[in-house]
């Protein structure tokens, strides 16, 4: 009963903070960097202490003595978040975090920066969920300081992967299971993802350089 409790108070605070902190973030985007860093920052801090409180979930940071004194770059395994979910809620999240590698394959956008972004813009037109509109929001108003790529065409491919995950069938509940031997040009004629993206690509590499 409590972890019930806990999870449906913490997962009211998730949602009901994400607008305001929204706002504020994106209030500071023609300030540096640093200013939405701040409060982004400050946001997932409050999260963490209400998992603590409410979930009873905390975390250790272990193996800080394996990292290199030099500066390294190192490859780190895309992590799950912590399941604060109950069963059965907890497999609807697992499997939008599992299956998000085939959605860029299916839609054909990229892991890059702007095919991030319009990838957000297809699973929002298909979740309608509030946290990845907030994270869509921050991307938009990067493209009007033209810190994605080009701005107005930017803001296009975006819009175009909301345009397309409208039209498209709902992935959520597909079986992508009984899909993997197809051809990828069948799976896309069954869910009706439609032509193909044309964008130009934005690296990460490429947007510190420009700051």
């Amino acid at each position: 009963m409590r972890q019930w409790v806990g999870s449906i108070l913490f997962t009211f605070f998730l949602f009901a903070t994400v607008p305001i902190y929204g706002s504020v973030a994106l209030l500071t985007a023609p300030l540096p960097r640093a200013c939405t860093y701040a409060v982004a920052v400050f946001w997932v801090d409050s999260m963490f202490w209400l998992l603590r409180v409410l979930c009873r979930l905390d975390y250790v940071v272990e193996g800080h003595e394996h990292l290199p004194a030099r500066s390294s770059i190192v490859l780190l395994k895309h992590s799950s978040a912590w399941e604060t979910l109950p069963v059965p809620l907890d497999y609807v999240h697992a499997r939008m975090r599992d299956t998000h590698d085939l959605w860029h394959a299916v839609t054909g956008y990229s892991g890059d920066v702007l095919g991030e972004a319009a990838l957000l813009g297809f699973i929002f037109a298909q979740t309608w969920n509030p946290g990845i509109a907030f994270i869509l929001g921050i991307a938009v108003t990067k493209t009007i300081r033209s810190k994605i790529g080009d701005g107005p065409e930017a803001r296009r491919t975006i819009m175009d992967g909301f345009r397309r995950g409208q039209k498209t069938a709902w992935l959520p509940e597909q079986e992508w299971e009984s899909m993997l031997a197809l051809p990828i040009e069948e799976v896309r004629r069954r869910l009706n993802v439609g032509p193909l993206p044309v964008y130009k690509e934005v690296r990460s590499a490429e947007l510190k350089a420009a700051a």
